[in-house]
């Protein structure tokens, strides 16, 4: 199946969805950051001779082309085939083409990140030091589309009031790390797995399950190929009905049903998995420690995380604790004490 990087897009639908775009943040600097949205889409250049001149003219002015600048260029190795304009791409082709469709999608998706504050989360800001003990998040291998597996755990999430903020944060995190890899052609896609092993039902977060299964998912559009949910407990069956209202339907060209996320069992694991694989799946977000030297052959950049490489294991520098996160996000101190309390019996049932 052609992954929707590679489809072809009409460079004039680009281009007036850029100028859209463009416009937009020329006008509108405080809607959205404008930052985050250079970073991921190129916009003409500001020219700051003409804005001096002409303070009722916000829009941003086009310079040479020659004297373009991509946003990332600073961290890519230069040898990467990187699909050009590949954030516009994704809303026009998940907007039917469909230049007025695409635009709003667009800012759906940058308010979405702006709340999130997502242009100054870094591996440090967002996963705590406990989180390389406990391992709420995993990596391994891949899934017979050659997808990259990611899983969260949720067996480790207690309902506590503003828990599930700290853990969408990571989430964001990661799969904006994801999405680079796959504009740079370095991975074909995702395969989400929600792992509902142990899962207490009584901390059924219905808010971060919608942000799993369906706001991360279609935000981040063709990287996310597979969402599929892991031994959902019997009295959470209720869920795939709930699941399947929050999500469209899809048909391909020959009118076949294409299911964008299935739940997950020992009895039809290997549709979606190799043996080899099931096995390592079947063990991730147990006591066993994995071995450091697991990792994907993907490159040893030093521009990039090893979490994307399959590892997991080591915090990254001036990585902050549980407590320290609570502060940083400005979480209230009743909801804090909670948190650290439900982290500490995470960590003494490791022991």
């Amino acid at each position: 199946m052609k992954l929707m990087r590679d489809k072809l897009i009409d460079e004039k639908l680009i281009e007036e969805l850029r100028d859209r775009i463009n416009e937009y943040v020329g006008q509108n600097p405080t809607d959205i950051d404008i930052e985050d949205v250079q970073n991921r889409i190129r916009l003409p250049a500001v020219n700051e001779a003409d804005n001096n001149n002409n303070n009722n003219n916000n829009q941003i002015e086009l310079k040479e082309e020659n004297e373009k600048i991509r946003p990332d260029e600073s961290i890519s190795n230069g040898t990467d085939e990187k699909v050009e304009d590949w954030m516009l791409k994704r809303f026009l082709l998940m907007n039917k083409r469909q230049v007025d469709k695409a635009f709003e999608n667009f800012l759906e998706f940058f308010r979405f990140r702006n709340q999130y504050q997502l242009r100054t989360l870094t591996a440090g800001r967002v996963l705590a030091e406990e989180y390389f003990r406990v391992k709420p998040f995993d990596f391994f291998g891949r899934d017979k589309q050659n997808n990259r597996v990611w899983i969260v755990h949720l067996r480790y999430y207690k309902k506590i009031s503003q828990l599930d903020l700290l853990l969408k944060l990571a989430i964001f995190y990661f799969f904006e790390q994801f999405d680079l890899e796959y504009e740079r052609k370095r991975i074909d896609g995702i395969c989400m797995i929600i792992d509902c092993r142990d899962f207490g039902i009584t901390n059924l977060d219905l808010d971060l399950f919608h942000f799993l299964v369906k706001q991360i998912p279609f935000s981040y559009a063709g990287l996310v190929r597979n969402v599929l949910i892991y031994e959902l407990p019997f009295l959470l069956q209720y869920l795939v009905k709930i699941v399947e209202s929050w999500l469209p339907s899809y048909t391909d060209k020959d009118g076949n049903q294409i299911k964008f996320f299935s739940i997950l069992n020992r009895k039809n694991i290997d549709e979606h998995f190799e043996p080899k694989e099931i096995d390592r799946l079947t063990s991730v977000g147990k006591k066993s420690k994995r071995n450091p030297t697991d990792r994907e052959e993907n490159g040893d950049e030093e521009d990039r995380n090893e979490f994307l490489d399959g590892i997991f294991n080591e915090p990254p520098p001036n990585c902050l604790t549980m407590r320290q996160l609570c502060s940083e996000w400005n979480l209230k101190e009743a909801n804090a004490n909670k948190i650290d309390q439900h982290v500490k019996q995470l960590l003494d049932d490791l022991e």
